[in-house]
């Protein structure tokens, strides 16, 4: 016995198992596979071959996704079930990169964007938005790390030492994400 396959004229999202010209099941793939075998032996040989099939294209993704920039685990198991593979597959994944160390950490998330010159509470939006524990901002960054770096961005930022130009700066770094009471100290 054969077994062909093909995408489902009804739904793009199924796949077709066809013996001769007899439809024989219908088998859920929503991501993209671009070549189809020509012929199976057995049903159960179409569903490894799936399997496979979902598990290269989430890794291929993943990897591709690691390459262009660094993620967060939360980030990339959003990205890939966008991509409409498997709960179970994402979690494979994330769990892969994790052990292969791909994957940043949230301090290390946290003390690349403090170095870029934002603030803890900048940060926390950010974390927060890639699906990642804002809990560890106030441990990493202390207080005195985040009046060094306002002495380091008011040089920067000042305009003059008039007042208008000192709320100017003292502005400048609230929107990137610093305490005010800290600002206010520093700016004199």
């Amino acid at each position: 016995m054969t077994f062909t396959i093909c995408r489902s004229g009804v739904d793009p999202d199924f796949l077709e198992v066809w013996h001769e010209s007899e439809r024989v099941k219908e088998l859920f793939a929503p991501f993209l596979i671009r070549k189809f075998p020509k012929s199976f032996d057995a049903i159960e040989e179409i569903d490894r071959w799936l399997q496979e099939a979902e598990w290269k294209r989430a890794r291929f993704s993943a990897y591709r996704m690691i390459a262009l920039r660094n993620h967060a685990a939360g980030e990339i198991f959003k990205k890939l079930e966008k991509k409409r593979f498997s709960a179970e597959v994402c979690e494979k994944i994330v769990e892969e990169l994790k052990r292969n160390g791909y994957l940043q950490e949230e301090e290390g998330a946290i003390l690349r964007e403090f170095k870029r010159g934002y603030g803890p509470h900048y940060i926390r939006l950010k974390l927060r938005s890639k699906g990642l524990s804002a809990d560890l901002v106030s441990t990493t960054i202390t207080d005195a790390m985040q009046e060094e770096k306002i002495r380091e961005l008011a040089l920067k930022f000042s305009y003059g030492s008039d007042r208008a130009s000192k709320q100017k700066t003292v502005r400048a770094l609230q929107r990137r994400g610093f305490d005010l009471d800290l600002i206010l100290k520093q700016v004199r």
